[in-house]
């Protein structure tokens, strides 16, 4: 909610379903998830490029994000550069990802 009061949070539906989601916050953008019956489709980079619009009509000129390893090369094809992994432990299991900017 936090999010939703003081940024942008964008779903995407499309027939009646959530088919993505994604945030920005200050210089924070995350939480982009396509469902995945609808990745490799353009929908996450969609609303990646919407968000970094809103973040520039926001006058905001560097943004980061925590990448999932399977959305990295699309950042990657965004221009984010890598900062480097990161790991988070969720109980005894490794959460792997990566910390990434873009200055815009």
């Amino acid at each position: 909610m936090r999010r939703a009061q003081n940024g942008l949070v964008i779903v995407l539906i499309q027939q009646g379903e959530i088919r993505a989601t994604g945030f920005l916050d200050d210089d924070e953008l995350g939480g982009v998830y396509v469902h995945p019956g609808f990745q490799r489709k353009g929908l996450g980079t969609a609303i990646v490029k919407h968000l970094l619009l809103e973040a520039e009509k926001r006058s905001v000129k560097f943004i980061h994000l925590d990448s999932t390893p399977l959305a990295k090369p699309m950042y990657e094809k965004l221009k984010f550069d890598l900062v480097g992994p990161a790991v988070q432990m969720i109980g005894e299991e490794p959460l792997h990802y990566f910390k990434m900017e873009k200055y815009i």
